[in-house]
């Protein structure tokens, strides 16, 4: 049996936002488990909660010698990495803030982490980030604190926090390319519907059950090519 590792963040986790009970819980049916499901694979998930790249590294390095034992491995990083300290913009709308992880650092670090496991001989896939509702992600981190300082820092437009989200998607497009690294495009899948926004939770940035099935079909789809391509089994 295959044995695939996983680093990422909540939506690797199979985390979702329960609207009606205003926390988040875990999802029986994520993608991982659909995904195992299907093709008989063991899964090691190490994807965590508010998990940037930076914490990701830091897992995949305690975990360097386990690594050998998989035939691959799937990173799934930037949604944390790209937001912000939302109450102290509200705070301070005025000032400079920067993202949990700089773009920079996003860059480098995930380059790192690609070279790591390239160098160890794993076959590597990397997801770009499911698609956020900008408006209902503004309506998220607005409750409770001031959301017309935070609209203000926005530029007046709640888009712009969509916009800023895809930049980091795109560069995990780009480093997949420069470092000849499988990507499965699961943003596009999310895209192509018009009501995408059905699929992500009230929240505004986590995909719900049926944005899960969603992922599985885009994961099996490019599955499929690769295991074509390079005429390998899983």
């Amino acid at each position: 049996m295959k044995s695939i590792f996983i680093f990422g963040d909540s939506v690797s986790k199979g985390i979702m936002w329960d609207q009606a009970r205003s926390k988040y819980q875990l999802l029986r049916d994520s993608f991982v488990n659909l995904f195992s499901q299907r093709r008989d694979v063991t899964i090691k998930n190490y994807a965590r909660l508010g998990c940037t790249v930076e914490k990701g590294k830091s897992i995949m390095e305690k975990h360097l010698d386990q690594l050998k034992q998989a035939d691959f491995v799937v990173f799934e990083f930037g949604g944390n990495d790209c937001d912000y300290d939302w109450p102290a913009i509200a705070e301070n709308p005025d000032l400079e803030h920067k993202p949990k992880t700089p773009i920079d650092t996003f860059i480098d670090c995930y380059t790192n982490m690609v070279v790591t496991v390239k160098e160890a001989g794993r076959h590597l896939f990397l997801l770009n980030l499911p698609p956020i509702d900008a408006q209902k992600y503004f309506a998220y981190i607005s409750r409770g604190v001031n959301g017309d300082n935070i609209l203000k820092w926005l530029g007046g437009r709640a888009d712009y926090i969509y916009r800023w989200h895809e930049m980091y998607s795109l560069e995990v497009n780009k480093l997949a390319m420069a470092l000849s690294v499988p990507l499965i495009d699961i943003r596009s899948h999310f895209l192509k519907r018009k009501d995408y926004s059905d699929l992500i939770c009230a929240d505004g940035i986590h995909p719900n059950q049926e944005g899960h099935r969603l992922i599985t079909n885009a994961i099996d789809t490019a599955v499929d090519r690769f295991i074509a391509t390079n005429a390998i089994t899983l």
